[in-house]
């Protein structure tokens, strides 16, 4: 329960698990046509769990990758945000972040193929409009994505509006 897999074509998380079929809320991927179905509860039958594909995107990790992005609209306030997300990843998914890491190694000795884990870290880009953009990108426990992506936006609002860091965007 909770795992995101795909089942041929279909990609979710898994909310239930019965004799006869599988429940899952579908997840947007990148391989999506029609984003009005995310969301959505699909029962698949068992039987596919034999005769299709499956991919189950958490056999390395219990955690996910979350990513949230945050504009400001000074450029020059950009060091000064940088700081506090920084230390809001810390504070707020540092635990996570290492036990995401530990469990993918332990997970991932007897492979053939490396992936590298989970981790906390913050990415920057400049917008045409001369707006800094953040991606602040994190592990979280699956089935606890939105609670934590929650929790950390409620920081970075927080600290943001504290320090006086500009989030209004320009027209």
């Amino acid at each position: 329960l909770g795992q995101r897999v795909s089942i041929g074509s279909v990609t979710g998380d898994v909310v239930d698990s019965g004799l006869l079929y599988t429940t899952l809320q579908i997840a947007r991927t990148d391989k999506m046509e029609e984003v009005g179905q995310v969301g959505k509860l699909v029962r698949i039958p068992n039987e596919k769990l034999l005769s299709q594909s499956l991919v189950n995107f958490n056999s390395t990790s219990d955690f996910e990758n979350v990513e949230l992005s945050v504009s400001i609209a000074r450029s020059e306030q950009w060091e000064k945000a940088q700081k506090i997300l920084e230390r809001i990843l810390e504070e707020e998914t540092g635990s996570s972040s290492q036990l995401a890491q530990r469990q993918t190694h332990q997970r991932m000795r007897g492979f053939a193929v490396h992936r590298e884990p989970p981790t906390s870290r913050l990415y920057m880009n400049l917008s045409p409009k001369r707006e800094v953009e953040f991606l602040v990108c994190f592990p979280a426990p699956i089935g606890q994505r939105r609670a934590v992506a929650t929790q950390v936006m409620q920081q970075i609002l927080k600290k943001f509006q504290q320090e006086g860091i500009d989030m209004t965007p320009r027209d």
